[in-house]
């Protein structure tokens, strides 16, 4: 009697079929151990890459997680500060002065300096996070071997989605 092995290889008819040890329960298939590094037979190869993805998810949401409370620095919040607080001034100057025609300028410049000082503290949080996760991620990868791979799938596939929507 012969084992049917299931090999991946391209044109592998005979191969070396070994008994498959398992993984997470007990399997009573074989491999070609012959083309398989991982010395597992397919089913038990595709339950192993679901049990990586999913550990691998768990990490990248306490990555992203921990990436925007480090994110949030010093600069980034005084930037957003003088931002606020230069609209604060425009509305101020607006209001106070009952909307006579000598304070247009000032108003605008202040709403401008302060409209542009929220989006640079908004740029620069999201920079600050982006390279929180891709630093993070690499250093991942030493101990979860595969993780930057995911990383990146899992970047890419966010970029997409979010750049369609626009």
């Amino acid at each position: 009697m012969s084992a049917i092995v299931n090999c991946p290889a391209f044109g592998c008819v005979g191969g070396a079929p070994a008994p498959c040890p398992g993984f997470a329960k007990k399997c009573n298939r074989f491999y070609c151990e012959t083309h398989n590094r991982d010395k597992l037979c397919i089913d038990c190869k595709g339950r192993k890459i679901e049990s990586l993805k999913a550990g691998y998810k768990q990490l990248f949401d306490n990555l992203w997680k921990k990436s925007h409370r480090t994110a949030l620095t010093a600069a980034v919040i005084l930037l957003a500060s003088v931002g606020l607080l230069l609209l604060s001034a425009a509305f101020v100057v607006i209001f106070s002065h009952g909307g006579g025609n000598s304070h247009i300028r000032l108003f605008v410049g202040l709403l401008v300096a302060g409209v542009a000082g929220l989006a640079v503290s908004l740029f620069r949080y999201i920079v600050n996070a982006r390279n929180f996760m891709y630093e993070s991620s690499v250093e991942l990868d030493l101990t979860n071997p595969g993780f930057f791979n995911y990383y990146v799938e899992r970047r890419e596939r966010i970029d997409q989605i979010t750049s369609s929507s626009n």
